[in-house]
């Protein structure tokens, strides 16, 4: 068993919706923005912005903590569910 730590930064996100996302799949929320879903532990940082040229964008950073066979298929959940296309 391996304990590992994963952080994620995704632009472009409220954090609304990815707490509403960690909600959704059962997480106990055990402090504002910190979660234990499937075993592991998952904290929503504040919201921060970053800009591109005339762009006002949301950040967050999103750490995942557990072992890696918990949260490499929740990580991927997670990725899959707010992947975006641009164009």
């Amino acid at each position: 068993m391996i304990f590992a730590e994963k952080a994620l930064e995704m632009r472009g996100i409220r954090r609304a919706e990815i707490i509403d996302y960690f909600k959704s799949m059962h997480g106990e929320e055990v402090s504002d923005g910190k979660f234990i879903v499937r075993e592991s532990n998952v904290e929503v940082s504040e919201e921060s912005f970053i800009h591109i040229g005339s762009f006002k964008l949301p950040a967050i950073k999103v750490k995942f903590r557990g072992t890696t066979e918990l949260i490499e298929p929740l990580i991927l959940a997670f990725s899959l569910n707010f992947l975006r296309a641009g164009g």
